[in-house]
């Protein structure tokens, strides 16, 4: 039996997260499975290409970029990353930027309300890539 100031696993033990990273880890796969819902709801209904007009136009090289389309995402869009969890922002970016052929200080540029539904898409054809991320039918 164990006396009131004792416990199972120690710190030090290493065998047993305690409360806070298990707390941590929770709140990090909610916001894995908000964020691929939201990314599944963005591009439920589209086909490829997907084009995305700009609500707030960027202005890049001399024009003035209204819309950004999107091709179907390809493993080379993912190249060099891990493919675990949610990517931070920047790769998020980069894989936007990969899918629509537009450099990445365009991306860089949108407003955040055009940038939510770009950075969507490329969640969406992440989260694909995740294992058990998209089951083949037979």
């Amino acid at each position: 039996m164990l006396k009131p100031q004792e416990s199972a696993a120690t710190e030090d033990d290493g065998l047993h997260d305690g409360p806070v990273e298990a707390a941590e880890a929770a709140a990090e796969l909610t916001m894995q499975q908000q964020a691929e819902a939201q990314a599944k709801e963005l591009t439920r209904d589209k086909q490829w290409p997907v084009t995305v007009t700009l609500d707030y136009p960027v202005e890049w090289a001399g024009s003035t970029v209204t819309q950004l389309t999107f091709r179907r995402g390809r493993m080379q869009d993912i190249k060099g990353m891990e493919v675990s969890g949610i990517p931070p922002t920047d790769k998020l970016m980069l894989i936007a930027s990969r899918m629509c052929g537009q450099p990445i200080g365009l991306i860089e540029k949108l407003d955040m309300d055009d940038a939510a539904e770009v950075v969507g898409i490329a969640i969406h054809f992440f989260s694909r890539c995740l294992p058990g991320g998209k089951k083949r039918s037979r």
